[in-house]
């Protein structure tokens, strides 16, 4: 039954893009590209970890005691569980992209970078928590091979970057310099935000009682 809400996410997510953000990003082409391949690139790692994303409800009667949580780094190497190689690997590599996006468009330094490669880590184990949307749960682990991931697209972005900014400079030349984000959401954001919290609310409510 999950399988059909993942339309749901993936709605919210290009009504966030061509509403709130492709707005503030269309004056500049550069940044337009760069901005919109970062974000195309965490929808992907969405999908595969926490979509559909389905609230417990009631959200006061949820049982931390019963989520999936695993604080022991390695515990499934420990326990020889098949496929946690696979698995590690796999994290790595799937947060090498943010490594090297990060400091390439936000120019940001190592520390920075791996700092928001943790974070934004961070942020899909707990939500992964609490979410109905499938057999997932906090996994120490992860945290550590998305670290690694992190580091390692950092190292890439050192190597490469002299060469793909060249790319980048010719590709775009006439761009313009980056504008500065509003201070505030406009009203239309504000209503995207709405509604998205309004029909998370109400698919989870569905799932919950129907």
């Amino acid at each position: 039954m999950y399988k059909y809400y993942y339309i749901f996410d993936l709605i919210c997510l290009a009504l966030l893009y061509f509403s709130c953000l492709l707005p503030r990003w269309k004056s500049n082409k550069r940044y337009l590209f760069l901005k919109s391949t970062l974000y195309i690139y965490i929808c992907f790692v969405l999908y595969f970890t926490l979509m559909p994303f389905i609230i417990p409800i009631p959200l006061i009667n949820f049982n931390m005691s019963s989520a999936n949580i695993n604080l022991v780094p390695f515990n499934d190497f420990l326990q020889g569980h098949g496929g946690a190689m696979r698995e590690f690997v796999l994290n790595i590599v799937m947060m090498i992209p943010f490594g090297i996006m990060v400091p390439f468009i936000f120019e940001k330094k190592f520390l920075t970078s791996v700092k928001y490669a943790l974070c934004f880590s961070l942020t899909i184990e707990l939500l992964q928590i609490f979410s109905y949307g499938g057999s997932r749960s906090f996994d120490t682990t992860d945290l550590i091979s998305n670290t690694i991931g992190g580091i390692a697209g950092y190292c890439l972005y050192l190597i490469f970057c002299p060469l793909a900014t060249s790319v980048i400079n010719k590709i775009f030349k006439d761009s313009e310099k980056r504008n500065k984000k509003p201070a505030r959401a406009v009203k239309r954001e504000k209503i995207v935000f709405g509604i998205i919290i309004i029909q998370l609310l109400v698919r989870s409510v569905l799932v919950k009682y129907i």
